[in-house]
């Protein structure tokens, strides 16, 4: 197996003298850590001591749980710099590099600083996602707070809060070229800025130039020059100065050598520009040299990536990678002692390899410029090995309720010579040192834990861990339901939805229909949301929706609804408009039509081009009246939104005919028909009269016949019945009565007859009215006696009063079915 590790310069460390020589004795004696004020920010210093009788001849590691350093016993008392963050519990370890198993550990305890807080984040990759936004990922190193949590602004606008997790993506919105990426902790008084170019558009960043072939006799130079890009216009760009094109290259050929460049021109900055786009463009300032000695050499940003063949040989090879200001007639590279080379520059990265591996031994890599042996980096590569065992796992888990907070993870390892290792996670990849164990990670998922331990440099010793989540986690979402509210056009509609849910982790919830997402929704106490002007699929028959958390898909509810009636054209017809006239400008109004579409569909009733209301089809008729109205002819509008219906109407009203007060009273019931009586008041302008019952003739009759007895009709106790009277020949003399539901019901129509029995005391005695319905009657004095009976042929009953004396008598009805009414009455 073959792994890499890389390594970064960050220090120079320069040791003397690499080469192994065997010590058989280990010898640490007096320790002591003396902890001094805070040096910068919030970093502390540990001045470390100690004694050794015989001094080690490769170095010593003095390690915490947060990194390392070497140093040589020639530089003791040395003083380490440590983070004050409040937080870690130092456990500081010597380790004499050249002893196997030779070390001494002391407790220092907690540091605190006065500043507390402080975050430092790494960018670690950046993906344009649909050219509308930045898939961004970071590393996090926060330090004196215990924030689980950062906020994310970018362009002072505020994007989302993510948990501090290595490696957790976010998308950022695409605000231009070069925009910022502001992360912070406790609000804003712990932030870390960084600037982000973005992927989403073509960028040249991060340009380097390194003077190269410079002929004093030509008195002129080359330039080698190497950039970053995002997301090109084009597949070439142009290098040029103010007044002088330097040439078009590939991005493909980068770095390139543009030149040559005259000691006497007189420009400064170098641009580098998109051959499409002339908005992408970076630039590096460069003052022209005027001899060869004008500019001296100068190595930067060297990265050592050591791969190791452990399942063969066992031999690493070093890769390099560096900058530099001026290319010589090229550089050599020494690993503890031994030199490799020379190599020309531009041409990396270069390789050194394969060499033999040593276990215990460090590698100190140093590049030295071959015309100026000053010019020089270096860097320590640990000590490797392929051999190391890791055992005796623990895992434990910490739930809150049904939420897996923490999980705690100890293991021992053995034959392992760097002091760190990274787990992965579904999530990220996070590092910790061997002296931290036993760890605790934070923000996994909930679901069944894996994990992967790899030592930090080999890549051989791994450790899987598996295991059930005992945090069992119950999302529910239940009476999910989603209502229809109005149709805003054909094939479209207004909805809405209600639902309750438990164990949610998230605020947002998802809602599909008809397995297209339709958009994401917060979570409010209310729990009332609508859908607005949803485009109907009007090829089926039915439709279903989903509602899930936006982090788990799978726990989600269905509502299946039929197919919602906004798809079908609906038709209006027979519109009637009738009118009866209360004066010459007084005008009662009757409005009433078919429609073909659903009984609850809300239409708006426009007359006189003004709206009168708004209505649903079992309102009709709707009835207004108006009393300043001239005779005429006007217009009337019925919109149903999705069906309209428009016309005129005309009346024309006089004094010559009158129909008003209409009453109608003493309902009685056959076999589940009911007759009515029917009256009103009425000019002589004609003698006879048309019955209009529903938009049905239901006869004519003559005025002289009032009043009359009307029926029979079904009292179904469904139908709505009107009655409309219009004098023959006359126009707009009429009038209507809305009696309403009749049920005709044994107990219902009894409740009916009831309410419409009266009697009224006159000279001759007490008439009893609204009996028809009743065959015989009986009077009963205050003793029970029956004193007098009669049988009943019409709707009132004369009860003289010369007969009896003057009193209370009751009065008692009964009709055909034995059933008895009794009224008091005074004679």
């Amino acid at each position: 197996m073959i792994y890499k590790t890389l390594y970064r310069t960050f220090s120079i460390i320069i040791l003397l003298g690499l080469q192994h020589i065997a010590i058989s004795q280990c010898s640490l004696e007096n320790l002591s850590v003396t902890i001094i004020d805070c040096v910068n920010d919030n970093n502390a210093g540990l001045v470390i001591n100690f004694q050794s009788d015989t001094p080690s001849t490769i170095g010593y590691q003095i390690a915490t749980q947060l990194g390392f350093e070497v140093v040589q016993y020639n530089q003791l008392p040395y003083t380490l710099i440590v983070s004050g963050n409040c937080i870690t519990d130092y456990n500081l370890t010597v380790k004499d590099l050249s002893i196997a198993d030779c070390e001494k550990t002391q407790n220092v305890g907690v540091i605190c600083c006065d500043v507390m807080c402080n975050i430092e984040t790494e960018i670690t990759a950046l993906e344009c996602i649909d050219n509308e936004s930045i898939l961004t990922t970071v590393d996090f190193n926060i330090t004196g707070t215990n924030a689980d949590s950062v906020d994310i602004f970018t362009n002072d606008n505020y994007v989302s809060t993510i948990a501090v997790s290595n490696g957790s993506p976010f998308l950022l919105p695409k605000l231009g070229p070069v925009q910022d990426l502001v992360i912070c902790t406790q609000g804003t008084e712990c932030c870390d800025t960084l600037d982000i170019f973005s992927p989403c558009y073509c960028n040249i960043f991060d340009v380097h130039a390194a003077v190269t072939d410079c002929d004093s006799i030509m008195e002129a130079y080359f330039l080698r020059i190497d950039f970053e890009t995002t997301s090109p216009s084009s597949d070439s760009f142009s290098i040029g100065r103010t007044n002088n094109l330097l040439g078009t290259f590939a991005y493909e050929d980068v770095p390139v050598r543009v030149g040559p460049i005259s000691f006497d021109e007189n420009d400064n900055d170098i641009f580098i520009v998109d051959q499409v786009d002339i908005l992408c463009f970076g630039f590096i300032p460069h003052n022209t040299l005027d001899s060869c000695e004008a500019i001296t050499c100068e190595l930067t940003d060297l990265d050592v990536l050591s791969t190791i063949d452990c399942d063969n040989s066992g031999d690493v090879t070093f890769s390099l990678e560096f900058q530099t200001t001026l290319e010589s007639e090229g550089f050599q590279v020494l690993i503890n002692e031994n030199t490799y080379g020379p190599f020309q520059y531009g041409q990396q990265p270069y390789e050194i390899g394969p060499l033999a591996l040593d276990s215990v031994t460090l590698y100190h890599v140093e590049i030295i410029d071959l015309g100026d042996s000053s010019c020089t980096i270096d860097t320590t590569v640990l000590p490797i090995s392929c051999d190391c065992i890791y055992d005796n796992l623990t895992i434990t888990q910490f739930c809150n309720e049904e939420i897996l907070v923490a999980v705690l993870i100890d293991f021992n390892q053995s034959g392992v010579v760097n002091d760190s290792f990274d787990i992965t996670s579904v999530i990220n990849t996070q590092r910790f040192a061997y002296s931290e164990l036993p760890i605790t990670l934070n923000g996994l998922p909930n679901e069944d834990i894996s994990l992967k331990i790899t030592d930090a440099i080999n890549s051989t010793c791994t450790l899987t861990v598996t295991a059930d989540l005992e945090c069992i986690l119950e999302c529910s979402i239940t009476n999910f339901e989603v209502e229809f509210l109005s149709c805003e056009e054909l094939g479209v509609a207004d909805l809405s939805f209600t639902f309750d849910y438990d164990d949610f982790t998230t605020d947002t919830v998802t809602l599909s229909y008809n397995e297209n997402i339709l958009g994401n929704y917060i979570v409010v106490d209310s729990g009332e949301y609508t859908i607005p002007l949803l485009e109907i699929d009007c090829e089926l028959d039915f439709n279903s929706f989903s509602l899930a958390p936006i982090n788990d898909l799978g726990c989600a509810a269905e509502f299946p609804m039929p197919n919602i009636d906004c798809c079908t054209p609906c038709n209006l017809s027979n519109i009637q408009i009738t009118n009866i006239c209360i004066d010459d400008m007084s005008v009662n109004l009757s409005v009433n039509f078919d429609y073909d579409g659903d009984s609850t569909d809300v239409f708006e009733l426009y007359l006189f081009e003004e709206l009168i209301g708004t209505y649903n089809y079992t309102q009709l008729p709707v009835d207004t009246s108006f009393t300043t109205l001239s005779p005429g002819e006007y217009p009337y509008y019925i919109d149903f939104t999705i069906c309209q219906n428009e016309g005129t109407f005309s009346f024309d009203c006089d004094d010559e005919c009158i129909v008003e007060n209409i009453t109608m009273d003493s309902i009685f019931c056959i076999n589940g028909e009911f007759f009515v009586n029917i009256d009103f008041d009425h000019s002589e302008a004609n003698d006879s009269f048309m019955v209009i019952v529903n938009d049905i003739i239901d006869g004519t009759y003559a005025l002289d016949n009032l009043p009359l007895q009307l029926g029979p009709y079904e009292g179904d106790n469904t139908t709505g019945y009107i009655f409309t009277v219009i004098v023959l020949d006359e126009e707009n003399c009429g009038d209507f009565y809305n009696l309403g539901i009749v049920n005709c019901a044994p107990n219902a129509i009894d409740e009916i007859i009831i309410d419409n029995i009266s009697w009224t005391l006159q000279n001759n005695g007490v008439i009893v009215e609204g009996i028809s319905y009743y065959e015989k009657m009986s009077l009963v004095d205050l003793n029970g006696r029956v004193i007098q009976q009669e049988n009943i042929y019409s709707d009132q009953l004369l009860i003289e009063k010369g007969v009896h004396s003057t009193g209370l008598y009751f009065v008692r009805l009964q009709n055909q079915k034995g059933n008895v009414h009794t009224i008091k009455i005074i004679l």
